[in-house]
């Protein structure tokens, strides 16, 4: 299935992910009432469809739409009978599926999960980019925390807060007077008039040969006529 061009990019984003997670998923068959035969990947060999071409579907006697109960018989394998080697390669995968308990529904197992049930948290954790933990770590993300602050945090040390060096970037102002004027000011690495920032309190030389957005007199001056 491929996404649709008017679906939402929520719904969009999930149908991308089935690639990624269709190898941690299990088809455990039982009555097979519910597993497709070409469309599910229920065997070692994947989804039939990609390994068995459309005319050796047809050819094989059954529809693109049975199920897997078509091919079981008092609790064992019956396989259409084949001349084509591919198929019968197929169907030797085939027997070599466990039946499960007949009076059982068909079942979909996800491997992470400790149970074969699935729950977002493993999925998290299986799907997520990993990389090096940062010494901010614990800071930004602990139970202490307040949600919010965390994740203003989190766009602090990654560099993605809307300070005016990035607004004057974009055009969207003309000049900048905000003492946090850059991500480089407020991480206390403003090298211009040795400012320091301490709980959003700044203390500066009152000289006037820095650049404005790291004066305060200027700032002042600026905050004053606004």
């Amino acid at each position: 299935m491929n996404p649709p061009d008017d679906c939402s990019w929520i719904w969009r984003g999930i149908l991308q992910t089935r690639e990624h997670t269709k190898k941690y998923t299990r088809y455990q068959v039982a009555n097979g009432k519910s597993t497709h035969i070409f469309h599910d990947p229920w065997t070692a060999a994947g989804r039939l469809t990609e390994t068995i071409s459309r005319s050796e579907r047809r050819s094989s006697g059954l529809r693109e739409g049975d199920k897997v109960d078509k091919l079981i018989v008092n609790g064992h394998w019956r396989l259409p009978n084949t001349l084509s080697a591919q198929l019968r390669e197929v169907w030797e995968e085939v027997e070599n599926t466990e039946i499960h308990r007949m009076e059982a529904e068909d079942r979909v197992i996800w491997t992470p999960g400790p149970r074969g049930n699935f729950l977002i948290s493993t999925a998290y954790a299986v799907l997520r980019c990993r990389g090096p933990q940062q010494e901010w770590t614990k800071a930004a993300w602990n139970s202490f925390n307040i949600p919010p602050h965390s994740f203003i945090t989190w766009l602090a040390m990654q560099g993605r807060l809307t300070t005016q060096d990035k607004l004057l970037q974009w055009g969207k102002t003309n000049e900048s007077v905000c003492v946090l004027c850059s991500h480089d000011h407020y991480k206390k690495t403003c090298t211009a008039t040795n400012t320091t920032v301490q709980n959003q309190n700044v203390t500066s030389n009152n000289t006037t040969t820095g650049p404005k957005i790291c004066n305060v007199q200027l700032y002042n001056e600026a905050k004053t006529n606004s």
